[in-house]
Parts: structure tokens; sequence; C-alpha cells
């Protein structure tokens, strides 16, 4: 699938044009180094829902310590409140976060934390040489997707453009995708833009949520039974799968057409989870 990432210097998009011209999904900037929303999010939010295309948000990051991972985490949550997001992708890349070594998986970590307690998807996006040099020596502390960039042409290339096997990024994590440029030409788009390649569909591209059941205890536990109080329920988010919340459960299957077995598997969390 070819897709977009988009940001405010990116201009007014013409999101009709953007879709008849290839596009199958955007990923927009979602806030500013403030911790603001970007200017352009709510646009360019509007603009791709009208068209039906996924969207996911990205979040370049300057963060330097875990406690301001956290409050950019909730940042990025307080900006897509209430919106039909898939995957929030934390952009490490700045210079600053070049020495940080062991600091930067914990960062990564702490804010993949947050996003998918929200019950949203989480990736990394970063450049392949900052992987290989700052993320692939503690790969094993960290288990996330990642969107990956290398530019294996500097010429600029519109949607056609198919770039060669042999330059797809070779990481030891999950490759969720490939931004093989930032000199794409889009019609709706004036000046360049990036292009992405993925290798999924967006449609699963959520948290793969464990089945969950009476006993089970944990985040994901929370999560559910935060999607549940959202549904109309009122349940303490105390992460304990105990009878309240299997009342919960059942009835809401019930509701819903689902099965009734108060298990929470993948037909129910595809339901929980429809934005």
């Amino acid at each position: 699938m070819k897709g977009i990432d988009v940001a405010k210097w990116n201009g007014v998009i013409d999101w009709k044009k953007v879709k008849e011209d290839g596009v199958q999904f955007a990923i927009l900037k979602a806030i500013n180094k403030q911790c603001k929303v970007e200017d352009s999010f709510n646009r360019n939010y509007e603009g791709a829902l009208s068209v039906g295309l996924p969207i996911d948000v990205y979040n370049y990051s300057y963060t330097t310590t875990v406690s301001k991972a956290t409050s950019d985490a909730q940042a990025v949550l307080n900006a897509i409140k209430g919106k039909k997001v898939g995957t929030v992708w934390l952009d490490v890349e700045d210079k600053i976060q070049m020495n940080l070594g062991m600091t930067l998986i914990d960062i990564i970590n702490a804010y993949k934390y947050i996003i998918e307690k929200a019950g949203y998807g989480f990736g990394v996006y970063t450049g392949l040489s900052f992987y290989n040099t700052l993320i692939k020596p503690y790969h094993s502390f960290l288990d996330c997707k990642f969107w990956i960039a290398r530019y294996p042409s500097g010429a600029v290339v519109d949607l056609n453009f198919e770039p060669a096997e042999s330059k797809k990024p070779n990481i030891i994590h999950a490759l969720w995708g490939w931004q093989y440029t930032s000199s794409g030409k889009v019609n709706g788009i004036s000046g360049n833009v990036d292009l992405d390649i993925r290798y999924n569909d967006p449609a699963k591209d959520n948290i793969a949520y464990p089945v969950l059941r009476k006993g089970s205890k944990g985040v994901y536990v929370e999560v559910l039974q935060k999607k549940l109080n959202d549904a109309g329920y009122s349940l303490a988010v105390d992460g304990d799968f105990g009878n309240k919340t299997l009342e919960a459960v059942k009835d809401y299957q019930k509701v819903n057409g689902l099965v009734v077995d108060g298990i929470v598997g993948v037909k129910t969390w595809e339901k929980l989870t429809e934005r």
C-alpha cells in the first residue's frame, strides 16, 4: 500500500485529488514542539477522513527523559481524542537524542505504555542509520513495530515509482512501513511530500489484543474496562477482570449480537475498538 505523511509545511491539501491519485493511507503530524495541536492537524484529519483514508498520527520527539515522554504521549492522546486513529508513531531521530543510550529505550517503552493503555496501536519511526546505531544494540528491550526512512534515490518521484526491493530497510524488529522518499509528487499537494509503503492491512493495525477472561489482570484489562465505560458501563478501571467486569462483558456481547461467553476475544475486541 502507498501513502503519505504530512504536516503543516505541506500546506492546504486537496484530499479528494490525493486519494484519486492513488494514496491509500495518511499519517498526520499531531502535535508540535510545544506539545500543542499541530496547526494543520484538524484540517488534515477532516480532509483525510472525508475521503475514507485510514489515518495514523505521529509525534516528532525532542524528549530526553521518561517523564517528558509520558506527558508528550498524553498530549497526543488529547489531540486525537474522539478521532478515528489507528497507530500513534513516536518519531525518534533528533540529534539531542543521540547520546541517550538505554534511556532512549526507556523513553520509547514509557510512551508505548501510555498509548497502548489508551487503546491505540504504537510504533516507532526513525531513519535506518539512527535505528542501526542507537536502537539495534538494545533491540531485546524493545517490542514494537517500526516505520523506517531510507531513500534509495534523491530524484523527484510519483506514486508509480517502485523503489528497489534490495533497498528496503533490513531491521530486527517488525517492519511496518518504509518511507522511501521525501521528494514525492502527489496531485492535491503543492511541493514535495514524503511517500511511504506499508506492509499490512490498516484494518488490522491495532494492538494485538490478548484474549481476556475472568481472572485476567493487567494493563489490557484496564483498556477493556475503559472501553466498556466508554460504551456506557460503570466499572472501576483497576486491571482486575472480576465479576462486575464479567457481567459487563456479557451484557455488551448480548447487546451487540456477539457470542455471549464472557470471553474477550477477537470479535469482542473488534467491536470495542471501532472508532
